[in-house]
């Protein structure tokens, strides 16, 4: 599986709870807490996880560009761009206005420089159709296959565009919270690594869509972790795998969502080939997923 060797950092100058996105977001816990303090404790922990993806061998890239206007959810730049193996790069139209100040020229220059192809799908925000990239589709690249759940901030048929103009399965399907509630975003329930796959299932309650998902994932050749609606809810499905100079898989997850895992579930992680997993701390608010 082509795993990303290179990860792109946003510095936390305008951490924030971003008020556009707390109707969806069920993650989001805002609380009565110095602003700069918060943005600070951010600062170290981006710091730690540099140094923790460098020494497992990741390059890593941190701009910390100037924003003219409030950028409360720029620390997840993977929400507004992709980056992809045969050099095309694809920006991503967002559902809240504030989240799309973060599509800043110095760093949408610095992809271009490094891109042969040129996606992109912003103007969909126009019509009110948004796929905010990599949070919105959890993709196994090894298969081409893009896996979405449907919500207002990932749109069927955009979904669909998307798998047909970069050459992509699509599996569509519809995930809610224990309340019922739609998915935000796809990323926090699912996670592919280059043989395993962490899915909350049991968040897809069509027993159709749900044999669907799991057989594509295991038609691929993943072995899966299912994990239940709590320790999504602690991070446990928000993670990221990636491969480091050496050709070995590197999986980056919260101390939170590690912790959620039970002694067999951490053990079928240690054997899955990974050569390092590292533990970011958690946010102290828990605001945010990725």
């Amino acid at each position: 599986m082509a795993l990303a060797t290179n990860v792109l950092m946003i510095r936390p100058e305008h951490f924030d709870v971003n008020p556009e996105v707390v109707a969806d977001n069920f993650f989001l816990k805002n609380i009565s807490a110095d602003k700069n303090v918060i943005r600070e404790k951010v600062a170290a922990e981006l710091n730690g996880l540099k140094s923790k993806l460098v020494k497992a061998g990741i390059g890593v890239v941190v701009f910390n560009p100037q924003y003219s206007y409030p950028a409360p959810d720029a620390v997840f730049p993977n929400n507004w761009f992709s980056t992809h193996a045969d050099g095309t790069l694809v920006l991503y139209p967002m559902l809240s206005p504030l989240r799309r100040n973060e599509r800043h020229p110095e760093v949408i220059a610095f992809l271009k420089q490094r891109s042969s192809n040129v996606i992109d799908l912003t103007e969909n925000e126009n019509h009110n159709r948004f796929l905010e990239g990599t949070g919105s589709m959890v993709i196994e690249h090894r298969n081409k296959i893009a896996f979405a759940s449907e919500s207002s901030r990932t749109h069927a048929q955009l979904f669909n565009e998307w798998c047909q103009q970069l050459n992509h399965e699509p599996v569509l399907f519809h995930a809610t919270d224990e309340n019922g509630k739609a998915i935000y975003h796809t990323n926090v329930i699912l996670t592919i690594a280059e043989n395993f796959a962490i899915v909350c299932s049991e968040s897809i309650r069509d027993e159709d869509e749900r044999s669907m998902v799991k057989k594509k994932l295991t038609g691929s050749g993943l072995a899966l972790l299912e994990i239940t609606f709590q320790q999504a809810e602690s991070f446990s499905g928000n993670a990221l795998a990636l491969q480091n100079k050496n050709g070995k898989q590197v999986l980056v997850i919260s101390e939170r969502g590690w912790n959620a895992f039970d002694g067999r579930e951490k053990e079928f992680l240690k054997k899955q080939r990974l050569m390092f997993c590292i533990f970011i701390p958690p946010v102290p608010t828990d605001w945010l997923a990725l």
